[in-house]
């Protein structure tokens, strides 16, 4: 009779935690599918442009040391910046020198954190402002390439 008891506790337990683990995942099933925005904006399916427009200026290798603890870290890149056209370009080439500051302020300011690949955006669109802020009204820069970028 004891023995009746405790088999039917134990079925109890087991189809109380069998409908409770039915009941979460009809609930994770329930918040995924409502919950959640499947559609992608048009944005999202177009490709991204990544080819230039303009014309490009070499600016000459910068090697920077990082603001890192220990000042032991250093950054070695290639940058090309675009303008839009033709005549810009020996406006540009004629206050390269300016640009290049510009660009050396900024990336010797940064850390290692702040170089990471998440980061790269963000630092692009900073030293295009910084380098259109010095530039201005002479010249403007479209764009910002790396061609090398290399911590250590």
């Amino acid at each position: 009779m004891e023995e009746e008891k405790k088999s039917k506790f134990n079925i109890k337990i087991i189809i109380i935690g069998l409908v409770l683990f039915i009941i979460g995942g009809a609930g994770v099933f329930a918040f995924t599918v409502f919950f959640t925005n499947k559609e992608e904006t048009p944005e999202a399916k177009k490709p991204v442009k990544v080819a230039s427009s303009g014309i490009l200026v070499k600016v000459p290798d910068i090697t920077v040391n990082l603001a890192d603890p220990g000042g032991k870290r250093y950054l070695k890149t290639e940058i090309h910046l675009e303008v839009k056209d033709e005549k810009a370009k020996p406006l540009l080439e004629t206050r390269l020198p300016i640009a290049r500051d510009r660009i050396v302020m900024v990336l010797s300011s940064k850390t290692q954190t702040d170089l990471e690949v998440y980061n790269r955006d963000n630092l692009r669109q900073e030293l295009m402002n910084q380098i259109n802020e010095a530039l201005s009204p002479t010249v403007e820069i479209q764009n910002l390439y790396f061609a090398a970028f290399v911590t250590q």
